[in-house]
C-alpha cells in the first residue's frame, strides 16, 4: 500500500491530474486494521480504542516528529518503527505516508458483505468473520472522525451502497467528487498562499530572483539595513526553505509563532530576525499577555466561554494565554468552547491545535473552509453567539 501511495503522489505531480483515486490509504488503513492484526476479536482479544485526539497526535508524531502527549504514549503501542519507515522512505525520494484530500466511505450491510466474501469463490482472509469486520469498522468510524478533525467536515464521503450496481456507486462517487475537484482548480487557478509569487523561489529559483537587477537596485541594495540582506539566507534553514515553497502559509506561520530564540540555528535566526516575522513574533507575545488577564477574568465569573477565531494566527493569540490560566486553574478549562477557522490549504493547523485543545481539556472544533465564502461564515456564525471572537 505504501507503494501504492508513492505512486499515486507521482502520478499527480508528473502529469498535473486534478484528481486520484486509491483503494486504501496507508495511515487510514492502519488506524482502521491494525487492532485486527494485533488484537483480533474473533480469537478474545481484549484492545484498546483510541479516540479521535489520540490519532492526531500519533499523525503528528509520524508525520512531523512532535512528541505525543504522555497519556496517549502510554496507551498506544510503540510508534518509532512507523516514524522511521516514513523517514527512510522520504529520504529515498518517495512520499509514501500522507493523509488525503477526501476519503470516499462506501457503506455496506455487514451480512451483505460477509455473504459477499464468501461468493466470491476465493480463500477467506482469516480477518474475514463477523467479529473482527465489526472491529474494523468500529476503528473505521474513529479514524474518518480524526479525518474530519484533521481536513474538515468536508473531507469525509459517505455513500450507501446497498442495492446498488457498481456503476452506479461509481456514479454517485463522481457527483460527491465534483465540487471538491472543482474548488481545488479554483484555488490552483486563482489562489495562492499570502507572499508566494509566479516566480519558482524554491531549489535554485531563488538565485535567479536574486541577481535579477530590477530586485537588486530597485529593493535588495536601498533595503539592505532594513533587513533585506537576510532573504538571500532563507535557503539555508527549514523555516526559510519551507517559506520559498508554501509563502506565509499557516504551517510557515505556525514556525514563527512556536520558534524558541535561544534555541535556534544561525539559520534560522536569520529567518526569523526578518522584520515582519520578528514583528508578527512579538504581536503575539503582547497579545498573550493582554488577553490572559481578560479571559481568566470571564472564565471565573461565566459557566461557559463561547470563543470563535479566524484565521490561524488568532488561535495562537487564544491557546497560549488558556495554557498559562490551565497551569493555574485547570478545572476553568471545561468551561471553554473554542472554534476555530482557517483555509489550512497545507493541512498542518488542524491537528497541532486539535493536539493542543486535547491537552488542555476544552471543547474544540476546527473548520476548515474559505472565509471569503458566504456559506462557510454562515455554518461558522451559527455556532454563535460567541462571547469573544
Amino acid at each position: 500500500m505504501m507503494a501504492q501511495d508513492a505512486a499515486a503522489r507521482s502520478m499527480a505531480k508528473k502529469w498535473s491530474l486534478d484528481c486520484v483515486v486509491s483503494d486504501g490509504n496507508t495511515l487510514l488503513s492502519t488506524m482502521g486494521r491494525a487492532a485486527n492484526y494485533l488484537y483480533p476479536a474473533s480469537e478474545g482479544e481484549k484492545s484498546f480504542a483510541p479516540t479521535p485526539e489520540d490519532l492526531a497526535a500519533v499523525l503528528n508524531y509520524v508525520l512531523d516528529g512532535q512528541p505525543l502527549p504522555k497519556e496517549t504514549a502510554e496507551r498506544m503501542p510503540n510508534l518509532r518503527p512507523g516514524r522511521w519507515l516514513h523517514r527512510a522512505t522520504r529520504a529515498l525520494g518517495l512520499h509514501s505516508v500522507w493523509m488525503p484530500d477526501v476519503v470516499i466511505l462506501l457503506k455496506l450491510d455487514p451480512k451483505v458483505a460477509l455473504e459477499r466474501i464468501h461468493d466470491r469463490g476465493q480463500k477467506i482472509d482469516r480477518h474475514e468473520n463477523a467479529d473482527d469486520l465489526a472491529q474494523t469498522h468500529g476503528r473505521y468510524q474513529i479514524a474518518l472522525e480524526t479525518m474530519r478533525r484533521v481536513k474538515g467536515e468536508q473531507s469525509v464521503i459517505t455513500i450507501d451502497v446497498n442495492g446498488k450496481s457498481p456503476g452506479e456507486a461509481l456514479q454517485d462517487a463522481l457527483s460527491a467528487l465534483q465540487p471538491h475537484i472543482l474548488k481545488q482548480k479554483a484555488q490552483r487557478r486563482d489562489s495562492k498562499p499570502l507572499g508566494t509569487t509566479a516566480t519558482e523561489l524554491a531549489g535554485g529559483g531563488i538565485w535567479k530572483k536574486v541577481f535579477n537587477p530590477r530586485y537588486l537596485f530597485s529593493y535588495f541594495v536601498p533595503r539592505f539595513f532594513s533587513g533585506a540582506w537576510r532573504e538571500p539566507f532563507f535557503p539555508i534553514s527549514k523555516p526559510g526553505q519551507r517559506f520559498l515553497k508554501e509563502g506565509y502559509s499557516g504551517g510557515v506561520m505556525k514556525e514563527i509563532y512556536d520558534h524558541n530564540p535561544k534555541d535556534v540555528g544561525l539559520g534560522a535566526a536569520i529567518f526569523q530576525g526578518y522584520p515582519l516575522h520578528r514583528a508578527v513574533y512579538d504581536r503575539l507575545q503582547l497579545l498573550t499577555k493582554n488577553i490572559e488577564p481578560e479571559l481568566e477574568t470571564r472564565l471565573r465569573s461565566q459557566d461557559q466561554l463561547n470563543i470563535f477565531t479566524a484565521p490561524s494566527g488568532f488561535a495562537y493569540d487564544i491557546f497560549r494565554p488558556l495554557e498559562n490560566i490551565a497551569h493555574r486553574a485547570p478545572a476553568l478549562m471545561k468551561k471553554v468552547k473554542l472554534i476555530a477557522a482557517d483555509l489550512d490549504p497545507h493541512g498542518v493547523l488542524a491537528p497541532e491545535l486539535s493536539t493542543r485543545a486535547a491537552k488542555l481539556g476544552i471543547n474544540f472544533e476546527f473548520r476548515q473552509g474559505d472565509l471569503s465564502e458566504a456559506n462557510f461564515r454562515n455554518s461558522c456564525a451559527a455556532e454563535g453567539p460567541f462571547d469573544l471572537a
